[in-house]
């Protein structure tokens, strides 16, 4: 009876303790030889920077510290202005036999001063380009958590003098840095290992040399083509459930409906449910592909980046505005404007995503402007001429402009400029805004002087 029970004890014990292995969450395991370099908490993370010959990546918390995710961030590229070459003084290839004579009989010393005063006074310090700072998507926020908890895989130890030019120390023109409770860590960074592309960095305070993940580096470097946000909207368009459409002075609401079977859901007017209307459809879909073409800086106005030289901007001209919501209850909202120059359009936007105004291709935004009077109801606009060409960010990545960073406007083919202006007469609108609250621009500006 005894050994019974006994056996019965230890298949208890034996049951009890799989059941808690199984149920065990299970924590991540360090890889051998890793080091913590910096264990920060997001919301106290106060800067991310990288700085390279050509330009200088800053991540920044938008207003004081204490958000975590994407949005609570700004990140900030400067370039650098190209140093001008200046003219060096006549060396002794322009000095006469004579000792410290010059050619024309001067003192060599005085020549010299006199070409260094003239070189100098002809030299104007580089302007400093100003940083264009946008909101990150949603890509950014894995590389916030490996950020703030930063891990080697694996720590060198210091370096003798001898053994710098190895792991790529030799000449350093990288550095790396971050920021958390007023507490810095910055780095040089070195070489790269064959194969794997991961990097070597230098603490500038202690001299410790790690490895780090390649990435940790590189995706801030490449910062504004891989963490830009240039969709419109975080939210996926087949989640929206309503949307109120303000253009020409009229209004619409647009209400997703299923007619029946396993159909997709389709744009109606509220007012009319039973009729199907695909020009909502077709008018959405073009919304959705509108992308950024470049962000605009802390409260400037559309038209605020053109060239006064290259004609007349007039003020904007506001051309549809819509507010979205969600099946889950998020909100989004849509500001679209137009800018004339010489009667060359070019095209503004804002929503919850951006915050601030951008500028959009106009291949992409051209037909949502065109078709937006027929999806409210109101009569198409008188259409003045355009004159045929267009800038590169009108033309967008498909034309002679440049690439998209962070995605690519849907229509290929050159610029569609050619063609007559989409818009004319007065402007759309009347009555208050369908979005209220405040402006999305308060707060202070994400970058300063010096490093953004």
């Amino acid at each position: 009876m005894k050994s019974v029970v006994v056996h019965a004890v230890l298949a208890l014990v034996g049951l009890v303790s799989a059941y808690l292995t199984w149920t065990r969450e299970e924590e991540p395991e360090a890889n051998l030889g890793e080091v913590t370099v910096a264990d920060c908490e997001l919301g106290k993370l106060e800067s991310v920077t990288i700085e390279t010959p050509r330009y200088v990546n800053t991540v920044l918390p938008r207003g004081e510290a204490g958000g975590e995710g994407p949005d609570a961030f700004w990140i900030s590229h400067q370039r650098k202005p190209k140093e001008e070459k200046r003219p060096e003084p006549a060396g002794d290839a322009g000095l006469s036999q004579d000792a410290g004579v010059g050619d024309g009989g001067t003192p060599s010393g005085q020549a010299s001063a006199e070409v260094s005063a003239q070189a100098s006074s002809h030299s104007k310090p580089p302007m400093l380009p100003e940083p264009e700072v946008f909101a990150p998507n949603e890509k950014f926020a894995k590389y916030l958590k490996d950020i703030a908890r930063l891990r080697a895989h694996r720590s060198i130890g210091k370096l003798e003098a001898e053994r710098e030019a190895e792991f790529g120390f030799d000449e350093v023109d990288t550095f790396f840095s971050l920021t958390c409770g007023g507490a810095e860590f910055a780095f040089e960074v070195g070489g790269r290992t064959y194969g794997t592309g991961k990097r070597y960095v230098r603490r500038k305070d202690t001299g410790e040399v790690y490895l780090l993940a390649g990435s940790l580096v590189q995706d801030l470097q490449s910062a504004r083509y891989k963490f830009r946000q240039t969709s419109l909207h975080r939210f996926a368009f087949e989640d929206v459930e309503t949307a109120e459409v303000r253009a020409f002075e009229k209004q619409r609401k647009l209400v997703r409906k299923k007619f029946g079977g396993a159909g997709a859901a389709q744009w109606v007017d509220e007012a009319e449910p039973d009729k199907r209307n695909e020009l909502f459809g077709n008018w959405f879909a073009r919304v959705e592909k509108l992308r950024v073409s470049s962000y605009l800086g802390e409260g400037k106005e559309p038209g605020s980046d053109l060239d006064s030289d290259e004609g007349v901007v007039e003020g904007a001209e506001s051309i549809v505005e819509v507010a979205y919501q969600t099946k889950a209850g998020e909100r989004g909202r849509l500001e679209l404007v137009r800018v004339l120059q010489d009667k060359k359009t070019h095209y503004y936007a804002r929503s919850e995503a951006t915050v601030k105004w951008v500028k959009l291709y106009y291949s992409a935004a051209k037909p949502v402007a065109e078709d937006v009077a027929l999806v409210v109801g109101a009569e198409q606009p008188d259409r003045p001429e355009e004159p045929a060409g267009s800038s590169s960010e009108q033309s967008g990545p498909h034309g002679s402009g440049p690439a998209a960073p962070g995605g690519v406007p849907p229509h290929g083919g050159p610029s569609p400029h050619g063609g007559p202006s989409p818009h004319g007469g007065p402007s759309p609108h009347g009555g208050p805004s369908p979005h209220g609250g405040p402006s999305p621009h308060g707060g202070p500006s994400p970058h300063g002087g010096g490093h953004p």
